[in-house]
C-alpha cells in the first residue's frame, strides 16, 4: 500500500530560487499545500519582491498564498508562525530555495521549523551555482533582475532578464570578485514574471496549466538598483512569453 505524499508548504519570495525549488518538489511528487511569505506587519512592502506580484503568482499557479506576520523578538515569532503553518495545512515540511549558509550562520528557517515540528526541505542546497542559473533558463522560468545591492553588479542593470547573456556577464565579474553567482549573500534579487506549465499540480487547478507571462515589457530604471522593475503577470495560452 502506497503512503500518502508528504504535505509541504513552499516558503515564497517569487524569485528564481523559490520557483526552482517549487519545480523540484513537484517533480519529487510531494503535495504542495500552499505558498507562504513572512511579512513584518500588515502594511509591509517589499521593493525587490512586491507582495502583489507574489499574490498574482500564487493565483496563476492555483495555490493559496499565506502571509505569516512576524515581529520582534523574531525567533519565537518565526517559530509560532511556522507552527501555525503546520496546523493550518497539516504540513509535514516547509520547502525553501536556500542554497547555502549566509555569512557562516546556521540556517535560520531550519532551526525555527524544527522547533515547530516541521522538516525543512532544501532542494537547491549547496548545488553548483552556475548549474542552478542555467537550469532556471533551461526550464523557461523567466526572471527579471528586480534589485541590485552590490555596486559591482550595477552595470548588469535592474530590469534586465536573467538569460544566457546576463549569466555570462555575471560569470565574467565573478572571476575577479567574491560575488555569489546566485546572489545568496544578497548581491541581487529577482522576480519571476513567467512560468511554463507545471505538471505536478492538481489537474483541478486549471490556471496553473496555462502559461504565465508579462503583460508588457518591464520598465527598466537606472542601473543603480534603487528602483525595482517587473511586469505584472497575466495568463496566456501561448507557448512563449513576449520579448
Amino acid at each position: 500500500m502506497n503512503s500518502s505524499p508528504k504535505r509541504v508548504v513552499v516558503l515564497w519570495t517569487g524569485g528564481k530560487d523559490s520557483c526552482l525549488a517549487l519545480f523540484r518538489v513537484l517533480e519529487a511528487n510531494l503535495h504542495v499545500c500552499a505558498l507562504a511569505t513572512f511579512v513584518p506587519g500588515p502594511d509591509a512592502t517589499f521593493q525587490a519582491h512586491p507582495l502583489k506580484m507574489m499574490q498574482r503568482q500564487a493565483q496563476e499557479l492555483g495555490l493559496r498564498h499565506e502571509l505569516v506576520t512576524v515581529s520582534p523578538p523574531y525567533r519565537p515569532s518565526y517559530e509560532a508562525g511556522l507552527a501555525r503553518i503546520k496546523a493550518r495545512f497539516q504540513a509535514d515540511a516547509v520547502v525553501t530555495g536556500d542554497i547555502d549558509e549566509v555569512a557562516a550562520f546556521p540556517n535560520w528557517i531550519s532551526q525555527c521549523a524544527a522547533a515547530a515540528g516541521l522538516e525543512t526541505i532544501r532542494p537547491l542546497w549547496r548545488q553548483p551555482r552556475l548549474s542552478l542559473l542555467r537550469e532556471v533558463v533551461e526550464r523557461k522560468i523567466r526572471a527579471t533582475i528586480s534589485w541590485i545591492n552590490d555596486p559591482r553588479l550595477a552595470s548588469l542593470g535592474v530590469g534586465r532578464r536573467l538569460d544566457d547573456a546576463w549569466i555570462q556577464a555575471l560569470e565574467r565579474l565573478a572571476k575577479t570578485t567574491d560575488i555569489d553567482l546566485c546572489g545568496e549573500n544578497g548581491e541581487y534579487h529577482t522576480m519571476v514574471c513567467h512560468l511554463p506549465r507545471i505538471a505536478g499540480l492538481s489537474a483541478s487547478r486549471s490556471q496553473c496549466q496555462t502559461e504565465v507571462s508579462p503583460c508588457s515589457p518591464p520598465t527598466v530604471p537606472a542601473a543603480c538598483g534603487k528602483t525595482p522593475a517587473c511586469a505584472p503577470w497575466c495568463a496566456s495560452t501561448e507557448s512563449t512569453a513576449p520579448p
